[in-house]
């Protein structure tokens, strides 16, 4: 078995045990959890160092992105602006991904 095939074999044993142990409930719950915040306009904040950090930023971005998911107030820019004054009185500008 090469190194990629490995790696790849690894991946897949690592989701397995996820799904055995009742991860995929948990996530289930999580999301929901932060899906029920940002529709009652509640802070939801992501904290992350190096590449984690990455993952915030861009999940940060979807929440502002997605109508889909937030319907008129991510459309009005209204998710936007919470954003920023969450951080304003902190000196922070938050990161929004730009589509």
């Amino acid at each position: 078995m090469g190194e990629v095939e490995r790696l790849i074999q690894r991946s897949v044993e690592v989701k397995l045990a996820f799904l055995e142990e009742g991860g995929a409930k948990v996530l289930e719950k999580m999301a929901a959890a932060v899906l029920k915040a940002l529709r009652k306009r509640n802070r939801v904040y992501l904290c992350g160092n190096g590449g984690s950090a990455a993952d915030c930023q861009h999940i940060a971005g979807e929440f502002v992105g997605d109508t889909d998911i937030l319907g008129p107030m991510a459309e009005s820019g209204e998710l936007q602006s919470l954003l920023e004054k969450t951080f304003a009185d902190r000196g922070v500008k938050p990161t929004i991904q730009l589509h």
